[in-house]
């Protein structure tokens, strides 16, 4: 008898749990569900607190998650560990209306406004940063131009300088030039005068030369 090979059952392939955190606009995380809760006891502003049904509805809405019984699960244990921390106080003592309802406790409404605070200054401080960097690098821009500018009018100031020497140079050599040929006018002048007088001299010489003969 021939006997077939015997088949192994197929291993089922398990399919790896994907992530299922989820981001809100920007890339952020998302805030944690005791976040959430304090967001939500914040903007509700119930006067005696606010429910443990009001406050799963916000979170569900922000997380984007369902009403499921995980998720009640999950919320009402980060009710109860802040209770205990004292983050969380009653909406009022046992068998009172507002006794199953949560608000924020004094301490923690404080430290909530000091954080706002301290985020408040440090995004000052960051603007400001930002603009001393912008008027910083306007004014070595100013400081460039300025001198610049200084540089333009000093070698103006050369120039003008180097004109006025050369005028007045020309000017001297022009009178030095004048007066040379003035000299040598005069002189011409007095050479002719001169002669005139010796060729006079000499005539008047001769004439009483031959009046005597």
């Amino acid at each position: 008898m021939k006997t077939g090979a015997i088949k192994k059952p197929a291993a089922k392939k398990t399919a790896a749990k994907k992530s299922t955190v989820k981001k809100v606009a920007g890339g952020d995380k998302m805030p944690t569900t005791s976040a959430l809760v304090t967001a939500a006891i914040q903007e509700l502003k119930e006067r005696k607190g606010s429910s443990a049904a009001a406050i799963k509805k916000f979170v569900a809405q922000k997380s984007g998650r369902e009403l499921t019984a995980a998720f009640n699960s999950t919320v009402n244990k980060n009710l109860a560990k802040m209770m205990k921390a004292g983050q969380l106080i009653s909406g009022a003592p046992a068998g009172r209306k507002g006794a199953g309802c949560f608000k924020l406790a004094p301490e923690e409404k404080q430290r909530l406004a000091s954080n706002a605070k301290a985020q408040v200054k440090k995004a000052a401080a960051l603007a400001a940063g930002k603009a001393g960097g912008k008027a910083g690098g306007a004014k070595k821009g100013a400081g460039v131009k300025k001198a610049g500018v200084k540089k333009v009018k000093v070698a103006k100031k050369a120039g003008a300088q180097k004109v006025k020497v050369a005028k007045k140079t020309g000017g001297a050599v022009g009178k030095k030039g004048a007066t040379g040929v003035k000299g040598k006018a005069k002189a011409a002048g007095m050479g002719a005068v001169a002669r005139k007088t010796l060729g006079a001299k000499k005539t008047t010489g001769a004439a009483k030369g031959k009046g005597k003969a």
